[in-house]
């Protein structure tokens, strides 16, 4: 399901677009962006979803706090069933027990290639586990849940809101609002005022404040 989110900001209207249209895809319509352009995510995670790296997601993804109702429309949807951020040692273990358990399957038969791509599940399982050795993430999903608050890039953006002079960007979102990306901005721009409004349909509008992590000036 696809949220509606509002950003709008008081001053600058010159340079945040302008920034937020700088990774846009090449195959977006204008005046597309992206959140790459915020938090642009490392290529490597990039990966090819398979049903083994579901319990490392569920373990290293958390929904940020957000309405209740979006949150329980998102649960409902969810790749994974009740994500929570575990322990480092938590994890290891999980990488330790599916690790074991891919290898064993690999040496008691022949291994088929996973699905949509050439590599085997145990190919996959060794990437995803190396991305996390280097990046804290095991693929595309944990890091834009972390990264972004949201498991995919800007889906489409009302072109009208984008036409300067503006304060108000207008654009859509899967299932939650992007409010980690949003803060992450609001911190490339401490002295601008940003508040984010959000909603599923046509039901009541959310409203959240940003502040810069540290107080401006500091």
């Amino acid at each position: 399901m696809l949220l509606t989110n509002q950003l709008s900001f008081l001053t600058n209207s010159k340079y945040i677009p302008k920034l937020l249209k700088e990774k846009a895809p090449a195959n977006g319509s204008p005046p597309h962006f992206s959140l790459e352009s915020i938090q642009p995510m490392p290529k490597a995670l990039w990966m090819p979803q398979f049903e083994c790296i579901k319990p490392l997601l569920a373990l290293n993804m958390e929904l940020p706090h957000m309405a209740e109702e979006v949150r329980r429309t998102a649960l409902n949807h969810w790749i994974v069933p009740s994500p929570q951020k575990a322990d480092e040692t938590t994890i290891r273990e999980r990488i330790q027990q599916i690790g074991l358990t891919l290898n064993a399957a690999a040496s008691d038969r022949a291994v088929n290639s996973a699905s949509g791509t050439d590599k085997t599940d145990l190919e996959l399982f060794e990437q995803a586990v190396a991305n996390y050795n280097q990046y804290s993430f095991f693929n595309q999903c944990d890091f834009r849940m972390d990264r972004w608050g949201t498991l995919e890039d800007i889906r489409a953006v009302d072109a009208a809101t984008f036409e300067l002079p503006t304060t108000c960007i207008e654009f859509t979102t899967l299932l939650t609002p992007p409010l980690s990306a949003i803060q992450s901005l609001v911190d490339l721009f401490p002295s601008v005022r940003f508040e984010l409004k959000y909603r599923l349909g046509k039901n009541e509008w959310t409203h959240v404040e940003f502040f810069p992590t540290r107080p401006w000036g500091y």
